[in-house]
């Protein structure tokens, strides 16, 4: 696989060199406009021998939503040994609801509620991170092979309140943010790097109830409320045995509670400004003052937010060095914010975010710090204005009470640079590249360059 994946870059690359005339001929088949009334173009829709999506042969009120998410990946220099490692995952999830497709101002009251499962096929080598010595897993889709049940629950959507409870819930409204699924490394995922046993982040789940409160149009809280189990939370001996499938309350005597405030502090815009000059080359040029004709591409920048919430779990938590000990309680918060749109001198657009997280408890957290920030630029190449450029780097630090091969661990950090080409609107091609320092976390081996892919599909 270590030399397929460059080749796979370079026919990529060569393929997504001959986007840009289909582009233009979609801008001409659904014209958007703005406020100020600029054209919006749009990235072209999937070509017509793609087969349709799964929801176009189902009732109004039954919808499914289907992905492929695969990444391979290899490390040509640095960790216990030199290797490579594929995992795919297809993600599956069904909604019922009579309310399907309804605007608001339709809806009735039985239109608001919905019945939702979640489903996930783990394939592929779950074990690289363990073979290459790295305390974090390179891969967001590492998971025990086989078919999850990552989501039963049910959910009334209104304008103003969401409610959602049900036997298989997660964690992950919690701690999310639009960034995180640009990226490849778990360390940027909707976990923060929590790792504390129990808790509940996909495909990880238990019972569970939450709230999310519009106390405006911008500002809104939310509180949750779970179970913490033995037999399906994360980092315990028996939840990859079950794969969610088991719904028991037994050895589920702890309960953790979350809560977040999330503040829209300004609008996301619909377009980012460009400038169509050289549109005839198919080029968008950024927008400036000496351009002719002004028009705009659709954004697909995460939207400028601030999120600040925290947990509280009570629990019989296992220490981390194997005594035997437990610890009743642990407690954290977390911080996240992403600017708006910035006119930088590469692209059409560019977001800035960053994002902390500070558990209490050394004994019990692996992780009680983590930090970490990046970028998204959209449009850096001028006939590629859909693609984006993404930049990130984590760095985690690592409780006392954790050790590798008998030596304490300390920090583990993470830098990666990825290129997202937006091939349509249901396909997106993703190479990248990841640098891990200190990958074992005590200084046994030396920095991890691993370059990789990540393919993307919805159906």
């Amino acid at each position: 696989m270590r030399k397929g994946i460059p080749q796979i870059l370079i026919w990529a690359m060569f393929f997504t060199s001959k986007m840009p005339f289909c582009v233009q001929a979609h801008a001409e088949e659904q014209p958007e406009k703005m406020q100020d009334g600029t054209e919006i173009i749009h990235s072209p829709p999937a070509p017509k021998w793609v087969p349709p999506q799964l929801g176009t042969f189902l009732p109004d009120w039954f919808s499914v939503d289907a992905s492929w998410t695969a990444q391979p990946i290899t490390n040509f220099a640095g960790g216990s040994q030199q290797t490579s490692s594929y995992a795919d995952q297809w993600g599956f999830n069904l909604t019922l609801s009579s309310g399907t497709g309804k605007k608001n101002s339709e809806k009735s009251e039985f239109d608001r509620w919905s019945l939702h499962g979640n489903f996930g096929l783990q394939l592929g080598d779950t074990t690289y991170a363990n073979a290459i010595s790295s305390v974090f897993s390179l891969q967001s889709v590492n998971y025990t092979q086989g078919f999850w049940l990552r989501g039963l629950y049910a959910e009334r959507d209104g304008e103003s309140l969401k409610i959602k409870f049900g036997p298989s819930m997660t964690m992950n409204d919690f701690v999310y943010a639009d960034p995180y699924p640009y990226y490849v490394n778990s360390t940027i995922n909707n976990t923060l790097n929590l790792q504390v046993p129990g808790f509940s982040f996909d495909p990880y789940s238990s019972w569970g109830a939450s709230i999310d409160l519009n106390l405006t149009k911008a500002l809104t809280v939310k509180y949750g409320i779970f179970q913490l189990s033995s037999v399906r939370g994360q980092n315990t001996d028996r939840a990859n045995d079950y794969l969610g499938w088991n719904l028991s309350t037994s050895n589920a005597d702890g309960l953790v509670q979350a809560l977040q405030f999330e503040y829209a502090y300004a609008e996301q815009p619909e377009g980012l400004k460009v400038c169509l000059d050289k549109i005839s080359t198919g080029n968008y040029l950024q927008a400036n003052a000496s351009c002719k004709k002004l028009g705009a591409v659709e954004n697909n920048l995460p939207k400028p937010v601030v999120q600040l919430g925290g947990y509280t779990a009570g629990w019989q938590f296992p220490y981390l060095d194997e005594s035997g000990q437990l610890g009743p309680r642990i407690n954290g918060i977390f911080i996240h914010g992403t600017s708006v749109p910035l006119r930088l001198p590469i692209g059409h657009g560019t977001s800035i975010w960053a994002s902390a997280a500070l558990g209490s408890n050394q004994e019990i957290n692996q992780v009680p710090f983590a930090i970490m920030a990046g970028s998204i630029s959209q449009g850096v190449i001028p006939s590629r204005p859909f693609d984006q450029l993404v930049l990130a780097f984590s760095r985690s630090s690592l409780s006392a009470n954790s050790n590798y091969n008998g030596s304490s661990q300390v920090y583990s950090a993470m830098a990666e640079l990825d290129y997202v080409i937006k091939l349509n609107q249901r396909f997106t091609i993703e190479p990248g590249i990841q640098f891990i320092f200190n990958p074992s976390g005590n200084s046994d081996y030396a920095t991890i360059v691993a370059p990789m892919l990540q393919l993307t599909f919805s159906f």
